[in-house]
């Protein structure tokens, strides 16, 4: 689970609407760092809170004071979320910093917020639509607390519930009037789409029907013959690519870029490095594809100072990140070859630019 917060430079200042912080939380002692500040779960034009400002997000908040009901017995608690919301679906609980307090002349009760990470939305409507859809699902949270501009008071705290998932919040809700592909668009964005899911659930019946999901929203819809194309398409550069010797997955379905990563150990057959070849996460051109032409970038890893050794008696082992979505930091490290070889410890750092 990860998610991307931006943090203020106080706490507890409503008047505040700079968030200059960007904070890229993935466990629970940097989601305390955050919660101190006052912040946002979105990225805003010149760091500036509002709604004309929302620039994307891959969380968002939800409220629950239990204001619904001032019957202890029906009051939810965090403990709760796993068995109302679904225990597949990821999800962070943190008490607010009213909680167990008297509030707007109502008696101390639970009151906390949950943040659930998602995909990327890069629309202001696509994220309070969504948040209105969590709200309506499940109505123990705040329905005057669903804009795409929210702040959250900064509240230092020891403990957290984090709740690891296979999903994320939007598998399990749609908004209603989602976003439209509009015409000029289709062919690219489905056939970008069809090559994450595919590389995802493979060419399965499931890929295929997440697929036709997406297709609904083309405006006007595409041809099923031109659907057909894209989806056979998608399905031949996937298993073209993942049938190559070597090949891993630096990113996948649902993947942001800052979440790229990927390690694989293999044996070194001679010299002193070895090739590069990055295959983008799928190809829209569907002309180029058709004539078996695949837009592959190769870059050549140069390891020196390795030990000379015979051949294919070196192993390594290869971490790739990406530090931008133009830049790919290549970390190589000498793993020797066993009580024969032994490993020299040296280790070799590249960046790769991207184009």
């Amino acid at each position: 689970m990860k998610m991307t917060f931006y943090t203020a430079n106080c706490r507890g200042n409503a008047k505040n609407s700079l968030y200059p912080n960007k904070r890229v939380v993935d466990n629970e002692d940097d989601i305390l760092e955050v919660m101190a500040f006052d912040h946002v779960c979105a990225e805003f034009k010149n760091c500036r809170r509002s709604g004309d400002n929302f620039l994307s997000c891959d969380v968002d908040v939800m409220d629950c004071d239990n204001d619904h009901s001032d019957n202890p017995a029906d009051w939810v608690h965090p403990e709760d979320l796993e068995e109302k919301i679904g225990k597949d679906v990821a999800f962070a609980v943190v008490p607010s910093r009213n909680n167990m307090k008297p509030k707007d002349g109502r008696s101390a009760r639970p009151r906390f917020h949950v943040y659930f990470p998602h995909d990327p939305v890069t629309d202001g409507d696509a994220c309070a639509a969504l948040k209105k859809a969590v709200q309506k699902k499940f109505p123990f949270f705040d329905d005057n607390a669903i804009d795409s501009a929210r702040f959250i008071f900064g509240n230092p705290c020891s403990e957290i519930l984090w709740h690891e998932g296979e999903i994320t919040i939007d598998c399990i809700v749609k908004p209603q009037g989602g976003r439209e592909i509009p015409q000029g668009q289709r062919n690219a964005t489905m056939s970008h789409f069809a090559g994450r899911v595919v590389k995802r659930y493979g060419a399965t019946e499931k890929a295929y029907g997440i697929f036709m999901e997406e297709a609904d929203k083309c405006s006007p819809p595409l041809e099923d013959a031109e659907l057909s194309m894209i989806w056979q398409s998608a399905c031949r550069f996937a298993e073209k690519i993942q049938g190559q010797e070597g090949y891993v997955a630096l990113l996948d379905a649902g993947i942001d870029w800052y979440e790229g990563t990927c390690e694989k150990e293999f044996y070194l057959e001679s010299g002193r490095g070895y090739q590069v070849s990055l295959t983008p996460l799928t190809n829209v051109f569907l002309e180029k594809e058709a004539a078996g032409k695949y837009p592959v970038h190769y870059e050549k890893v140069e390891l020196p100072g390795m030990p000379e050794r015979p051949e294919g008696a070196t192993r390594l082992r290869i971490v790739m990140e990406l530090k931008s979505p133009e830049i790919l930091h290549v970390k190589t490290v000498d793993l020797g070859f066993g009580m024969i070889y032994p490993a020299s410890g040296n280790v070799w750092e590249q960046d790769i630019i991207l184009r």
